[in-house]
């Protein structure tokens, strides 16, 4: 009678005591064949299996055995699959929003503390430029893409320029921190002060000279140093006499140079920021927006007040403005409590617009030295 017929009787209770025997004694060495293999990836026996029917036996166990093992792989590499689909797409986002820093968390991707924080660096340190808003996309636990979309105001165009935020910090791409102004952009910047030949540009009357060789649909960006410190009253009265032109950046004398120089150069685009910040923002620092201040009667103490208020917006940050690459230690408290007790003045500007304007603005007796810093097409001939 063959096994199978056997093995059925034993399992219905029909077999007699000696089948029942057989069965037994067949299923105890099969359990024993089976311990042995699962101890070898392949059986060894001494001589190996004699009979026909015991190689055969041997074939089956280790057919029944390596099933087995295949199982056991699908499962697990199932279930490590499943883990692993389960942190990225389930315990990295609740990680990330309620243990680590979600700029993601408002649901729109738009990183409204962040944008502010670059707009206000770029106000300060980069004049040719103007931060709009950032992007993020998460990459992993605490990772994101970033992405910064900036007006280049040199050459009137959009720009993206790409970064990472991580738990490490935040790095922009390198042509980013390629935008300070230079220490010896100006005459009198920074302490000692520079002789013009130091100083990249030439006398008003030959920059005027060569502005007024300029085609009309040409506008043209100007670094221009003031022969002397100019209040912001008086600033504000300068650039009341030219409204056609954009003063993007004014520069802010920071320290007297008798204990230490302040680097880099500090200042403010005139025109303000380019957005609106959180309501308490606005309130703890309510000239931080200058379009909001356009119509008071004293733009002097408007242009104060913003400058101090960038200022302040940094220094109460400044771990974040590190992270960004911005100055670091006290850079921001010590300028603050310099301006506080000086006053705001000015060493020099930025300023774009068309030629024969910025050549007669070259012609103010406060004007010192100026550079042409760019040329592009004006928006008057753009199609």
């Amino acid at each position: 009678m063959k096994f199978e017929t056997l093995y059925e009787r034993y399992r219905s209770g029909t077999a007699t005591p000696e089948e029942a025997e057989l069965v037994e004694e067949e299923l105890a060495k099969y359990r024993l064949l089976t311990d042995y293999v699962a101890e070898h990836d392949e059986l060894d026996l001494p001589g190996g299996p004699e009979t026909g029917e015991e190689r055969g036996e041997v074939r089956r166990v280790r057919q029944a055995v390596r099933r087995v093992r295949a199982g056991t792989v699908l499962v697990a590499f199932v279930l490590v699959l499943l883990a692993l689909l389960a942190w990225r797409f389930a315990a990295v986002p609740l990680l990330n929003r309620y243990v680590l820093y979600d700029p993601t968390a408002d649901g729109d991707n738009y990183l409204d503390s962040l944008e502010l924080e670059v707009a206000v660096l770029e106000s300060l340190h980069f004049p040719e430029w103007s931060s709009q808003t950032v992007y993020a996309q998460e990459t992993g636990l605490g990772s994101y893409d970033l992405t910064l979309y900036e007006s280049g105001l040199a050459a009137g165009e959009w720009t993206a320029t790409k970064g990472t935020m991580d738990l490490a910090g935040i790095r922009f791409e390198e042509d980013f921190y390629r935008r300070w102004v230079a220490i010896n952009q100006f005459t009198r910047g920074t302490y000692p002060y520079y002789a013009t030949e130091q100083v990249p540009g030439h006398s008003p009357e030959e920059t005027a000279a060569a502005l007024a060789e300029l085609p009309d649909y040409l506008d043209a960006t100007l670094s221009l140093s003031f022969a002397r410190d100019l209040s912001m009253e008086e600033f504000a009265g300068l650039a009341g006499r030219y409204p056609d032109l954009r003063f993007q950046w004014v520069g802010v004398r920071i320290n007297d140079g008798e204990r230490r120089q302040l680097l880099p150069l500090a200042g403010f685009d005139a025109a303000g920021l380019s957005m609106l910040g959180a309501e308490e923002d606005e309130e703890r620092y309510p000239f931080l927006w200058l379009p909001l201040h356009r119509e008071d009667s004293d733009l002097g103490k408007v242009y104060t007040g913003h400058f101090l208020a960038l200022l302040g917006y940094q220094a109460e940050r400044a771990v974040l403005v590190e992270k960004i690459g911005g100055p670091a230690g006290s850079y921001y408290r010590d300028a603050l409590c310099y301006v506080e007790e000086n006053g705001a003045y000015t060493y020099g500007v930025y300023v774009s617009g068309r030629p024969e304007t910025l050549a007669a603005l070259c012609g103010e007796a406060e004007a010192e030295w100026v550079g042409i810093e760019s040329l592009r097409l004006s928006a008057r001939f753009e199609s």
